[in-house]
């Protein structure tokens, strides 16, 4: 048992599977829409900072406002106007090139060495587990073998924010039912929107590093501050949550 924690909530991208993998299954959709992907990625860059007055404020779900906004971004990138036909027009598009493509492409993702196995280890600890990624997961939890492992799965645009925005961290923490956000763990590859971002939230974080190169332990921890674990092994990982967070009192 954990005293400390109740749940560890997880990133997906980079995270659970290399990122060069994440990179190579958006091929398809660079190749469908090259113009939608440069500007989709220039949209995703602004929108965590961009004011949220322009969205679809009649919009019952935050996603529904979420994606209003992205779709009105995209269009002023590219110049075009914004009008109610093409704002439906660029909705489509986004789900045709790139939702839709990267449901399919994404199937042939696999984890990390000790990935699945990870998640049974916290259970077995008493510990809750959830997913938590700036896209849709779609399939990906299934394609690397955790969609049966975890209790709950979210993506950020159902908060209507993306990291390192604290919504989609408290997001999380509500479906997982963890009301102290101090007793949750939130591990993710990127410093500055999972660490920061979950640690700026009230979180405990874990820094996914896969190649941390020669720097020492204190070194790092020096160099990335708002981490309280950094970590480069999933075969390892219970056993240094349960050495950092074991021995701490409620």
């Amino acid at each position: 048992m954990i005293r400390s924690l109740d749940a560890v909530g997880f990133d997906i991208d980079g995270t659970l599977y290399p990122e060069s993998m994440m990179y190579f299954c958006s091929i398809p959709s660079f190749l469908r829409d090259p113009l939608l992907m440069y500007h989709f990625g220039r949209m995703r860059r602004k929108v965590r900072t961009a004011s949220r007055s322009g969205a679809d404020a009649a919009a019952a779900l935050p996603r529904d406002r979420f994606r209003s906004l992205q779709a009105r971004l995209i269009l002023q990138s590219m110049g075009r106007e914004v009008t109610q036909k093409t704002m439906q027009d660029m909705l489509d598009r986004i789900d045709r090139h790139i939702y839709g493509v990267w449901m399919r492409s994404f199937s042939v993702i696999r984890p990390f060495k000790g990935v699945p196995e990870v998640f049974d280890h916290l259970r077995g600890m008493g510990l809750k587990t959830g997913l938590l990624s700036d896209f849709p997961p779609g399939g990906k939890p299934r394609a690397l073998g955790v969609d049966q492992r975890v209790d709950v799965i979210c993506s950020a645009e159902d908060a209507g924010e993306l990291k390192p925005h604290a919504e989609p961290f408290m997001l999380l923490a509500r479906e997982l039912q963890v009301e102290d956000l101090s007793r949750m763990l939130y591990v993710g590859n990127s410093y500055t929107k999972d660490i920061e971002g979950a640690k700026a939230a009230g979180m405990r974080t874990a820094y996914f590093m896969q190649h941390p190169g020669r720097a020492s332990a204190q070194r790092l921890a020096q160099t990335y501050p708002a981490a309280d674990l950094i970590f480069s092994s999933y075969e390892r990982f219970p056993q240094l949550v349960s050495e950092r967070f074991g021995d701490e009192q409620k």
